[in-house]
């Protein structure tokens, strides 16, 4: 895949995150993995990907921060995330609003699907420059 393309399926795939319907399964090989959180079980496969996404999660914003970096079929990519008090998130307290700074890296197979998915959630680096903080200021400012 060339470098545009896969910055494209990197913003397809924070946009299916938001939309928070299991959407982003869909952009998954049929065997594909996800480890998420880093150093938790490895989720495999098409059923397994889809429970995954389909958890309840009442998304409040998804933002990219900064530049998708590709080596190959390899991107990397923060993002912030907002979840509201009733979203389930491993690692996160039931009833308190989380905002965090989440650093993905996606393998893409040539046919554009996602191959595997390694989630690294930092909820400390919301407060950092470039943060969560200043997301939530801009889109309070909207």
């Amino acid at each position: 895949m060339e470098r545009d393309a896969i910055v494209g399926a990197v913003d397809a795939y924070l946009a299916a995150v938001l939309a928070g319907d299991g959407a982003a399964a869909s952009l998954f090989a049929e065997d594909g993995t996800v480890e998420d959180p880093i150093g938790s079980q490895l989720r495999r496969g098409a059923d397994e990907i889809r429970a995954f996404y389909a958890a309840p999660r009442d998304i409040r914003y998804v933002r990219r921060l900064g530049p998708v970096t590709v080596h190959g079929s390899r991107a990397a990519f923060q993002f912030a995330i907002g979840l509201r008090p009733a979203s389930a998130l491993a690692g996160t307290t039931p009833g308190v609003q989380v905002d965090l700074v989440i650093t993905d890296i996606l393998t893409f197979g040539a046919d554009g699907l996602i191959q595997a998915m390694v989630g690294i959630p930092d909820a400390s680096a919301a407060a950092e420059p470039g943060g969560t903080e200043q997301v939530v200021r801009q889109l309070n400012d909207v």
